[in-house]
């Protein structure tokens, strides 16, 4: 007698399919109106044996932790003629998931192809295949992430009028055409109770508004993918400096959604929010990362295709470390580092020493933006007057033959390079585009330096109305 396959039995065992809730009264035509209808549940199963080595680990996590406990990386006997795949029906299906690195693809690519164009016309003890080629490890993560997004685009919605529960709005309908509008949530037992009470409110309504819906097995066109990635390197940086740090296990959840968005890095902006052995006061009482959470934030992105890059200060925005009398000799303003003085930079070698020691980058974001007042507090009483751009690019020069000696290779914002030669702290003087940047000025900045733009606030236009973008993250503090 053959054994079961795997995929078979998980199948049975697949969680039953989403209902959509029967309609009734409704301000809107919202998901409150919708008829009652059943959908595919889709679950996406991976071989475990044959999963390239370097996406192995990412894949796993990525499975474990699945929001809907949709992907599952199976071990098995590679026996494929035992596999059972796609289900005809809407009690549940799988897709069977392969990866294959390809060496000639250019870094960036991800190439997506399935195995049919609809899922739901397989051959019984057929699979239902979704391949995914890469190059980088990234890529594949990106490609996962595709078609998680696909399995709950399988329903479109066609407005009905005179609808009532007895209306054929109420029956599902196996369309022709396929569906890229969002999956529907299933409705939690309290949340539902909630929407009753609103819904029973509403009078004075003598029909309802609905909709019919529908789903499509004809997924491969929507599935099929053939990309290049116009930036090799894409990601975000985390504000873990204001308003708490971001915990290890949040940091750890935004990399499994920047893995399946195929962005690769992740800078984590931290002033003085990591520890400096022998430096008890440096992030004293601000959540800082130890070097263990730093090591096993950079592991868990590695294993993900994401590189992680440290993102200090070594000039300005230290207020919070030179409040403390500990630091009172490397203090310029209550803000800057005092330049040009040995302890300073003894000092700002441990920074660099202590965050990238745990990371595997070779990349650093060494700061010095909005370093306003350099060279005119403490600085001026010991060495006299000298020109603040001079200071700014003599000071930059030396953090960055630490970071050579370290391995490094040093970003700086590019914002004082424009604002200090214009004499103006507004920043006007950066975000103007007749400001020019003198050849003396660019001889003296390091070879090698990488300069980066930063836009915290953008004016739009929209409809005539003036709309403030501000890019920050709301996180739950440490």
């Amino acid at each position: 007698m053959a054994e079961a396959s795997p995929i078979a039995s998980l199948t049975q065992a697949l969680p039953a399919a989403l209902q959509i809730r029967p309609p009734g009264p409704s301000r809107t035509a919202s998901s409150r109106s919708l008829g009652r209808a059943s959908v595919p549940s889709i679950q996406l199963v991976v071989y475990a044996h044959e999963l390239p080595q370097e996406i192995s680990e990412g894949v796993k996590e990525l499975a474990r932790t699945a929001i809907r406990n949709n992907v599952r990386v199976l071990e098995q006997d590679g026996q494929e003629q035992q596999r059972h795949g796609a289900q005809g029906g809407v009690s549940g299906t799988t897709w069977l998931v392969r990866f294959r690195h390809e060496e000639q693809m250019s870094p960036g690519a991800v190439k997506i192809d399935c195995s049919a164009d609809d899922f739901t016309a397989v051959e019984p003890g057929q699979d239902f295949v979704v391949t995914v080629s890469y190059n980088r490890p990234i890529e594949a993560f990106r490609g996962l992430g595709h078609v998680l997004a696909i399995t709950r685009s399988l329903v479109t919605f066609s407005p009905t009028s005179n609808a009532s529960t007895d209306a054929p709005s109420n029956r599902r309908t196996h369309s022709d055409s396929p569906a890229p509008d969002p999956m529907q949530e299933d409705t939690p037992p309290e949340k539902a109770e909630t929407e009753a009470k609103l819904d029973s409110q509403e009078t004075g309504a003598a029909e309802t508004a609905t909709r019919e819906v529908h789903w499509s097995g004809k997924v491969g066109e929507q599935l099929r993918r053939d990309e290049q990635c116009l930036f090799e390197t894409v990601g975000v940086m985390i504000d873990c400096s204001r308003n708490g740090v971001l915990k290890v296990e949040s940091v750890k959840t935004l990399l499994r959604h920047l893995a399946l968005m195929g962005s690769n890095m992740l800078q984590l902006y931290c002033e003085d929010t990591y520890t400096i052995p022998g430096e008890p006061f440096f992030g004293y009482f601000r959540g800082p990362y130890t070097e263990a959470e730093l090591r096993e934030i950079d592991d868990y992105a590695y294993a993900l295709g994401i590189e992680v890059i440290a993102c200090i200060q070594t000039l300005g925005h230290l207020g919070q470390m030179l409040q403390w009398p500990r630091y009172g000799q490397l203090r310029d303003t209550p803000e800057v580092l005092l330049a040009e003085s040995a302890e300073t930079y003894k000092f700002i070698e441990k920074m660099i020493s202590a965050i990238s020691g745990p990371l595997r980058s070779k990349r650093i974001h060494i700061g010095m933006d909005e370093a306003h007042g350099v060279s005119e507090g403490r600085y001026r009483q010991i060495f006299g007057y000298k020109d603040s751009t001079q200071v700014f690019t003599a000071h930059l020069r030396k953090v960055n033959e630490i970071c050579r000696s370290h391995g490094l290779n040093p970003m700086i914002w590019s914002d004082m390079l424009f604002c200090l030669p214009a004499k103006n702290n507004q920043l006007s003087g950066y975000y103007d585009p007749n400001s020019v940047v003198t050849a003396e000025l660019a001889d003296s900045i390091p070879e090698g330096i990488d300069t980066v733009f930063w836009e915290q606030v953008m004016i739009l236009s929209v409809s005539g109305y003036p709309l403030c973008v501000s890019l920050r993250l709301k996180n739950a503090s440490r």
